[in-house]
């Protein structure tokens, strides 16, 4: 009994997570990331649990659920190595499941920084608009010439356009040299 309902809560949420990320990648409308990363830790915790449920008669689809187990697995091994070894093993294994970074939220309109990995570029941001409380569309991304503080930045969102004006420059003490950048993206 308790087998089917994690069969059934796996299928439906590894589903909506595959709709999601087609809708994302073909669409650039995809689900809030709160709403994203529900759903992968579900999948992942119901896949590794089902793992478990069938190892004892060996079947084909233990195969499946055992990309879970070696994902736990490798994931514990990366915790245990630490330093850059161990860095490098959990960007690998949480890549698919770790979520962007949000950086900065006003007038539905979020800024994240993506999930790169290890070794990422910097200064790298992508612009989301909520819609419907819980998707998201993406204007594309945003090459900052350094790092944005986003204390002072505001946003515009307009019905053809989101304006992103923040002030970037130096912060030491008697250099006053401040540039108020304003970025446009069109809907």
């Amino acid at each position: 009994m308790a087998k089917k309902i994690i069969i059934k809560i796996h299928v439906c949420s590894l589903t909506l997570t595959l709709l999601a990320l087609t809708s994302k990648t073909f669409f650039d409308v995809g689900l809030i990331y709160e709403a994203d990363l529900i759903l992968k830790i579900i999948v992942a915790l119901t896949g590794l649990t089902l793992f478990f449920y069938y190892l004892q008669p060996f079947k084909k689809i233990n195969f499946y659920f055992s990309i879970y187990a070696i994902s736990a697995g490798l994931l514990m091994v990366s915790l245990i190595l630490r330093g850059v070894p161990g860095a490098l093993l959990a960007s690998v294994v949480l890549f698919p499941v770790y979520p962007d970074q949000l950086d900065f939220q006003q007038d539905h309109v979020r800024i994240y920084t993506p999930y790169q990995g290890f070794m990422a570029v910097c200064c790298r941001y992508e612009i989301r608009e909520v819609k419907m409380l819980i998707f998201e569309k993406n204007y594309g991304q945003l090459d900052s010439q350094g790092k944005i503080d986003f204390t002072n930045a505001r946003t515009i969102n307009d019905e053809n356009e989101i304006r992103l004006s923040y002030i970037s420059g130096a912060h030491e003490i008697g250099n006053s040299t401040k540039n108020e950048i304003e970025v446009i993206i069109k809907k």
